[in-house]
């Protein structure tokens, strides 16, 4: 009989000492899990903040870029209202070939 209760003892023990064993590496692994998924998190976090500024700064570029064909491309209208303005006036206007003051006026559409 007391060998029994000895054998029962030694059982609760064994079993609490493999469930506290289990428990706590079931615990520590949840832990490991939840570090890293929040490592996971604050690292897309920050990849969706660098791409954001990222993108940012290619419209800006892209913004300022734009600007300066426009203003290009205005001159260019200019340039070339001015051209057909003097090539309206010019009194070789007519002739089949091309004159002097008209080799001038393309040369300056570059």
């Amino acid at each position: 009989m007391l060998a029994n209760k000895k054998l029962i003892i030694y059982a609760v023990l064994a079993a609490g000492l493999v469930g506290g064993y289990f428990f706590v590496k079931i615990s520590a692994y949840n832990d490991g899990v939840a570090d890293t998924i929040l490592g996971y998190e604050k690292a897309a976090v920050a990849e969706k903040t660098r791409v954001l500024d990222a993108n940012q700064l290619a419209l800006a570029k892209a913004q300022k870029r734009i600007t300066l064909l426009n203003q290009l491309l205005q001159s260019r209208h200019e340039t070339i209202s001015a051209l057909e303005k003097e090539a309206s006036q010019d009194p070789n206007a007519d002739r089949a070939a091309i004159g002097v003051d008209s080799v001038r006026r393309l040369n300056r559409i570059n």
